[in-house]
């Protein structure tokens, strides 16, 4: 049985044996559509939307780790470039540290 939290009572918090009265049972019917993993079961009149968004999702996924490594590519040369002179490395190396990090986030 999963406890959720509950209203607590006037008299101090107490139910008046001296336990709190702060976790009450909660409905658990939503854990019987979970598998071992942890995913939602899709009803099967849901799962032709299901399956689009999950495509949906992959390809948007891929598509930004296609885009995102050039992207941290060219910024990590211009924050080297801009770093070049001492004004601009304020700008430059955290421009620089930044498409490195784009860059290793598109590869992992």
């Amino acid at each position: 049985m999963l406890l959720a939290r509950g209203t607590v009572t006037a008299v101090c918090g107490t139910n008046g044996i001296g336990d709190i009265d702060g976790l009450a049972p909660i409905d658990t019917e939503y854990q019987s559509t979970m598998n071992a993993e942890g995913e939602t079961r899709v009803p099967i009149l849901l799962w032709p939307f299901y399956a689009v968004w999950r495509l949906v999702t992959l390809v948007l996924n891929i598509t930004g780790r296609i885009i995102c490594a050039p992207l941290g590519i060219a910024l990590m040369a211009a924050g080297v470039a801009i770093s070049l002179s001492i004004i601009g490395a304020v700008i430059g190396i955290p421009l620089a540290a930044f498409g490195f990090l784009l860059t290793v986030r598109s590869l992992f």
